[in-house]
């Protein structure tokens, strides 16, 4: 079975990978070596088939369809001139040859397939992962895959093969795991207004904590909008006559800058503690890359209650809290963290557990039974 997956560029990523490995207009990194380093980096690594990770181009061909200076760099390895990213990813497509078109991009390069198709013998599945009360159908796919279990039923409700398939752990994330945990509690991830509001106010409380508790190292890594004006709330009612300034001053002045890659891997490894928290739209179920990364990179889990995947279990291989409660949990933190060692103690059997459900192998044995099943 040969696979094309694709995804698409995180655009605050790519200015930090090019000037970690010295990328630049004159550097003439071709795209094979454009390709070895976003892997490398660990660029959704916990999503990439293995194949594609082990090198092993002949049965997955891996790419970021929009990142321009790797796509244009095949283009131009194979005489074409099109800027048009588009057409190189057909052509790409065209030129593999795969029985499988594994796409993370449905959601944001919305028109591919009617604009430029390809061979209806190819098997089309897209991933979706953006959690809403609903997900978007994508008729043109012939499977649908997402870490968000509701979306399942919905899928399947409405007459379409679905099918719930999670992240997976990394075995090169364990380089990362040290024995000097320098940082307490580690949160990283987006900071945003609309679909984070309930996760942005837990943010702002852990910000103020972490200036009031200096026996704890907690660090805060956010990946903010351009600051601007929004409504401000009341019994969480939109006031929009009265605005306020998002992210705020203080906000700004207490986050640490995004982490990528394995800049970010490198800090859970440093970390007891990762801090874990989710979208508004999440509600019951429960499921994001930190639940893969903070794990598989050395850290202990600290996430919301809630129906998680199979496999993890509050208290046997994350510690639970209630975000309605997050007073509690905060006024909690040094307690957690003096008990550090035994919790590791108690915790590891039941990460390796984990770990083995969601390997790297058993999602590649996961992905090719639901495309056989097709």
């Amino acid at each position: 079975m040969r696979i094309f997956q694709t995804i698409h560029k995180y655009p605050p990523h790519i200015p930090i990978f090019e000037k970690k490995y010295g990328i630049t207009d004159s550097s003439g990194h071709s795209f094979a070596q454009l390709q070895q380093l976003i892997i490398q980096n660990g660029y959704a690594s916990s999503y990439i088939l293995l194949p594609a990770i082990e090198g092993k181009t002949d049965e997955v061909f891996f790419t970021i369809w929009n990142y321009e200076r790797m796509q244009y760099a095949w283009a131009k390895e194979h005489g074409m001139t099109t800027t048009d990213l588009g057409e190189i990813k057909r052509a790409q497509i065209e030129w593999y040859k795969p029985d499988v078109f594994y796409d993370f991009s449905a959601m944001k390069d919305v028109d591919f397939l009617t604009k430029f198709p390809i061979d209806k013998k190819i098997i089309k599945v897209c991933w979706y992962g953006i959690i809403r009360d609903e997900p978007w159908m994508f008729p043109e796919y012939d499977i649908r895959i997402t870490l968000h279990k509701p979306y399942v039923q919905q899928w399947q409700n409405k007459g379409y093969i679905a099918h719930e398939m999670q992240p997976a752990f990394v075995d090169n994330w364990k380089q990362y795991n040290t024995d000097k945990k320098e940082i307490d509690i580690l949160f990283y991830g987006q900071y945003l207004y609309k679909e984070f509001s309930n996760r942005s106010h837990f943010i702002e409380k852990l910000l103020e904590v972490s200036t009031q508790k200096t026996s704890l190292n907690i660090k805060v890594h956010l990946q903010m909008p351009t600051p601007t004006l929004v409504p401000q709330k009341w019994m969480n009612i939109s006031l929009p006559f009265l605005k306020k300034k998002f992210p705020s001053d203080r906000v700004q002045e207490l986050a640490m800058p995004p982490l990528y890659g394995e800049d970010l891997y490198e800090a859970i490894g440093k970390s007891k503690f990762v801090l874990n928290a989710y979208t508004n739209y999440n509600k019951e179920y429960k499921s994001n890359m930190r639940l893969f990364e903070s794990l598989g990179c050395g850290s202990l889990l600290i996430s919301e209650n809630g129906n998680y995947p199979k496999g993890f279990c509050p208290n046997d291989n994350f510690i639970p809290y209630d975000l309605s409660e997050s007073k509690r949990l905060f006024s909690n933190l040094e307690n957690i963290v003096s008990n550090y060692s035994s919790l590791v103690q108690t915790m590891q059997a039941s990460i390796a557990d984990v770990q083995h459900i969601y390997s790297k192998v058993a999602q590649l044995e996961d992905f090719k039974r639901i495309v056989q099943g097709f």
